[in-house]
């Protein structure tokens, strides 16, 4: 097979770790030092817990922390759950003559990793909600007419604690209600006041009026370490509208008729806006201070005095956010990360924009050129030698020819390990292989055993993960639906089921079907990417998965069984920077291993006949080595000099004699 198809496809390819673009050789990001803080964080951070569950699997754990406080080229977020609905509920009661504000806190946590996150008794969530300005509202009984105006002051701030016991499971949306501390529904209600009023209102108060508006009005989620609330807050929101107003029966101190007067907010529900950077108010929900666009105001519908509408599980039921659903939007790390593209969630203002069409406005993409992940281990006695396995496997070591051998902290030099390393099996992105794109997208994996599949596990054929780590513990989502959904479940899952998968399965025919297409939009391009950025942010990979047709249905559109659009970038829908994350570990924008044929011939001087020919084939591979000096510092190799015109070397590694047969 690989005689036949020689021109596609060599086992002996190798590439270069180097920045087309730039001319240098790539840095490591493995050890997190060559890189920006939040990334370094992340490439870091660990599971504080491992627990063996049943149905037997391993389900990492982890607890909130808080934002970085190293700042850099690409945000900081902390790990936390994200604060997607909020509110406060108004209400007062009369006793003789003095009027009590109660009020209730309601908080929606979204939890939008494929990990649990689980609160320990050290650390506490703090909801607080702040009133900038004073606000009045007019308290009155109609019939009498007696009323009296309460007041809640500039700077007052209504806080409670999250019952710290609770586990969010992954992508786990859930609320919880309360006054001095909430809990899951929790009916508890936080007396705010006693104001000594006019003793002319004596009978129940059947009218509140707000006398004024309040705006800017602060939602504010905090983590508390022993009581003491860790700098910086872990979200702020501001608000800026105003309260609604309700005629109706409020002399109530606890539910279950809460108040109808009340003032909070909603994320969007469309999961475009969170996952998909086409979208203009499309942002990463766990963004410390939240722009305006990406939540609105609590319908007046919403504030309601129906014990059914308030107390109900999913009172504000429209869309995916929802108590009791699973939205998974991110991954966390159980072990190292293998290739860049597993940071797609994490570098960029909005999420994905690695890998995807639109990280072209903010340079993203060029992480692909400049950057590799090398996982030579820090913290274990790894031979420089390479002969002890890595979880990146698509690496070698590359000891150059007259130079000493690399040890082990060359290796472990972000700078200087491009130096010393290939990239095994390396694949050009300009390929016009139909088989060879067949054979980088496809594969045929059997047995996955995850707490969620049948005995003996499942197929794993042609999967691609959107969680790459999260995927065995996010198994069941309402439905039972399986975490990586074929294309032939999709028209059958639910709005709140498609949001729980952490990557998408495609048939056989339909890894022909993209990889056709994508042979076609290269060839219809007809000149070569320059670099892995110019691939990315041209966005043929999802022109091509928009274009590929289904098997059975035979839709147009990989995702077309998908009706809800604004599902179509959850995980279950297969994206241009799923793909791109498949073949981030050995994609290249040019080939780096050559082979090449020569002829020769022998002919008779007098008669013109040939009376000998012979055919040679060489493989030819390119090195990190200079041409024009063997021996060149390290420094040199990774960024050449300007004195350097002839590049870098060309060795012959292979050279067979052919016959007849083999042409």
């Amino acid at each position: 097979q690989v005689r036949d198809a020689f021109h596609d496809i060599t086992p002996l390819s190798r590439g270069v770790l180097a920045d087309t673009a730039a001319g240098r050789l790539r840095t490591d990001l493995s050890g997190g030092t060559g890189t920006a803080g939040p990334t370094s964080s992340f490439l870091l951070l660990r599971p504080a817990n491992i627990p063996v569950t049943t149905p037997a699997g391993v389900e990492a754990e982890f607890f909130p922390v808080a934002p970085s406080a190293i700042t850099g080229t690409w945000p900081t977020y902390g790990l936390y759950p994200v604060l997607s609905e909020a509110g406060i509920r108004i209400g007062f009661t009369l006793s003789g003559g003095q009027v009590s504000l109660n009020y209730w806190l309601e908080a929606e946590l979204w939890n939008p990793y494929a990990a649990r996150l689980r609160m320990d008794a050290a650390r506490t969530l703090r909801f607080s909600v702040t009133f900038p300005a004073a606000v009045n509202f007019l308290v009155k009984n109609t019939a009498a007419p007696n009323s009296q105006v309460v007041t809640i002051a500039a700077g007052t701030t209504y806080a409670a604690d999250i019952v710290a016991t609770n586990v969010l499971e992954p992508g786990q949306v859930t609320r919880f209600r309360g006054g001095a501390t909430m809990d899951l529904l929790s009916v508890g209600v936080g007396q705010a006041s006693i104001l000594t009023g006019p003793a002319t209102v004596t009978d129940p108060i059947d009218e509140v009026d707000a006398q004024s508006n309040v705006s800017n009005l602060v939602f504010k989620l905090e983590l508390v370490n022993s009581g003491t609330p860790v700098v910086p807050a872990l979200q702020t929101l501001t608000l800026a509208s105003t309260f609604q107003s309700k005629t109706g029966i409020l002399n109530t101190s606890a539910p279950p008729a809460p108040p109808a007067l009340g003032y909070g907010y909603e994320f969007n529900r469309d999961f475009r806006v969170w996952s998909e950077g086409t979208q203009t108010e499309s942002r990463d929900p766990r963004l410390p201070v939240m722009n305006a666009v990406a939540f609105q105001e609590t319908a007046a519908s919403q504030w309601s005095l129906s014990d059914v509408d308030t107390n109900a599980a999913n009172q504000f039921a429209n869309g995916a956010l929802n108590d009791g659903a699973r939205v998974v939007l991110f991954d966390l790390p159980r072990q190292e990360i293998t290739s860049v593209a597993q940071l797609r969630h994490l570098i960029g203002a909005k999420p994905y924009e690695l890998g995807s069409a639109w990280g072209a406005a903010a340079n993203v993409n060029n992480r692909f050129d400049d950057s590799f992940v090398s996982t030579v281990p820090r913290n274990f006695a790894w031979p420089a030698d390479g002969s002890l396995p890595r979880p990146n496997r698509y690496l070698d070591v590359y000891t150059p020819e007259g130079v000493p051998a690399a040890a082990i902290a060359d290796l472990r030099n972000p700078a200087d390990s491009a130096r010393y390393q290939l990239i095994r099996g390396a694949f050009n992105i300009n390929s016009t292989s139909i088989a060879a794109w067949q054979s980088v997208l496809g594969a045929r994996l059997a047995g996955w055993d995850h707490s969620g599949s049948a005995v003996g596990g499942i197929a794993l054929d042609n999967a691609f993960f959107r969680a790459e780590h999260g995927a065995q513990q996010r198994t069941v989502l309402t439905g039972s639906v399986p975490p990586l959904p074929l294309t032939s479940d999709l028209a059958g899952l639910s709005d709140l089921q498609l949001p729980g998968a952490t990557g998408r399965q495609l048939t056989a025919a339909e890894v022909t079907n993209l990889a056709t297409e994508i042979v076609r939009l290269i060839k219809v391009r007809a000149r070569p990417f320059t670099s892995l950025a110019e691939f990315a942010n041209s966005g043929l990979i999802q022109s091509a998965i928009n274009s590929a047709r289904t098997s059975g249905t035979n839709l147009v559109g990989l995702n077309s069984d998908i009706s809800n659009a604004e599902l179509r970038s959850s995980a279950a829908a297969l994206t241009q920077a799923d793909v791109i994350a498949c073949i981030a570990p050995f994609m290249a924008a040019r080939s780096d291993t050559f082979l090449t044929r020569a002829y020769g011939e022998v002919r008779n001087p007098a008669t013109g006949n040939v009376e000998g020919r012979a055919w040679c084939e060489a493989v030819i591979q390119r090195l990190p080595d200079l041409v024009s000096n063997a021996s060149a510092p390290v420094a040199d190799v990774v960024t050449p000099p300007a004195g350097n015109p002839f590049g870098r070397r060309f060795k012959i590694i292979s050279l067979r004699w052919l016959s007849p047969d083999d042409l």
